[in-house]
């Protein structure tokens, strides 16, 4: 059986950002973009054993999805250590533990911006 590829993804090329990727990768080349900490700082050996833990003891709260705001026994402990060190006050506020960079600036977009000013910003094409 034959296969045609749509219109609309004839023209489609290869990702730069996945070339790029490509070309970290080699052992001759040290990236300092795109996100890769160097391999050598993993800490392998403690992440194998805090797996091997949390799956032995709660395997559920590991492989289903959480709270969006975060893992509660992590943010209650932040939330101490933020009142007792920096004197942070949570009576009238939260702690939200965010899962990456995109996550993060589209929460504080979103309570720090108005929706009309980014109407304008696209219309500017900022």
């Amino acid at each position: 059986m034959e296969y045609e590829i749509s219109n609309r993804l004839s023209g489609v090329h290869g990702s730069m950002i996945r070339e790029l990727f490509k070309l970290g990768a080699s052992k001759d080349i040290i990236s300092f973009g795109g996100g890769n900490p160097s391999a050598e700082t993993f800490p392998c050996r403690e992440i194998e054993e805090i797996a091997a833990k949390g799956l032995g003891e709660n395997p559920v709260s590991l492989l289903q999805y959480g709270l969006s705001e975060g893992y509660t026994p992590l943010r209650d402990t932040m939330k101490k250590y933020l009142e007792k060190k920096e004197g942070f006050d949570f009576e009238n506020n939260e702690l939200f533990i965010v899962s990456g960079g995109q996550q993060c600036a589209d929460l504080t977009t979103k309570a720090l911006v108005n929706e009309d000013t980014l109407c304008l910003l696209k219309s500017l094409h900022l």
